[in-house]
């Protein structure tokens, strides 16, 4: 058994624009496997987006169901480039360097810390000869 192409969110996305189109079409998958010139496996697993779809079949599919694959794809494109902007804070300015997610995660941490001076400072003092140590 091979393996499969990994999908991402405009494998998805233009997925689910082939699958609503063809059920206004009320088309069925053999009928589209016909008119695509493809095999209803490989008609049934590219619009349920399990499986990347190859270009040659992704176009076929396009001009099976009537739709414009390059306007599909390049809103597949924007709807993905949305999400990701809406789902990521803007980026600390990393000074060319790449950044892992640890070292964001490890800059928001120190930003957010209390200064040891003053997390000293706090602390309840019970008298002048306080004895104070972190528990």
């Amino acid at each position: 058994m091979g393996a499969r192409a990994a999908t991402g969110p405009i494998t998805t996305y233009a997925a689910a624009e082939l699958r609503a189109q063809r059920a206004r079409l009320e088309m069925t998958y053999d009928e589209l496997a016909a008119r695509a010139g493809l095999s209803k496996p490989a008609v049934m697993g590219a619009l349920k987006g399990r499986q990347a779809i190859a270009m040659e079949n992704y176009f076929a599919l396009c001009r099976a169901l009537e739709i414009d694959g390059v306007r599909l794809f390049a809103e597949a494109v924007r709807a993905e480039e949305a999400a990701g902007q809406a789902a990521t804070p803007e980026p600390e300015k990393s000074y060319g360097q790449p950044q892992t997610m640890q070292e964001i995660k490890q800059r928001r941490l120190r930003a957010d810390a209390m200064p040891v001076e003053e997390a000293a400072d706090d602390r309840p003092r019970i008298g002048e000869d306080d004895d104070w140590e972190p528990r």
